[in-house]
């Protein structure tokens, strides 16, 4: 079987997407197997190289934006709640520092797990050359 998958689809791992990475996963098991042969062209990995950035600097950008709430309305205050609210905010916020710093990391490694997946998919796709 042959298949050819279209740049815009493996850009949609580095962004928001219910795509799921393990199914690349798979794909790159059949491709090892020689059950399945996924068509390259160079267009699609220089349209990939060229609008990774873009995506993920787009996806970073929302999600460095998305705030847990930091303020409540003072009548919060009295409900037992509140204080688990407080501290999960503190731990998320903290969490988050921590996960942005291991991410900017590996975004300049291509590193990420669909780096990682769609550069084994590259390397074991069978390439077509563009030609006039």
């Amino acid at each position: 079987m042959y298949i050819f998958i279209d740049t815009s689809i493996y850009l949609t791992f580095f962004h928001y997407t219910s795509d799921d990475l393990e199914e690349l996963k798979k794909l790159e098991a059949y491709l090892k197997q020689g059950k399945i042969v996924l068509i390259l062209t160079d267009q699609v990995e220089n349209e990939f190289r060229r609008n990774r950035e873009t995506k993920i600097a787009d996806a970073l950008q929302t999600f460095e934006s998305q705030k847990f709430p930091g303020t409540y309305p003072h009548f919060c205050k009295e409900y037992e709640e509140y204080p688990s609210l407080r501290q999960a905010a503190s731990q998320y916020s903290k969490a988050k520092i921590a996960l942005l710093e291991k991410l900017k990391i590996d975004i300049k490694a291509k590193n990420l797990g669909a780096d990682r997946i769609i550069s084994s998919l590259f390397s074991l796709a069978s390439r077509v050359e563009s030609t006039q």
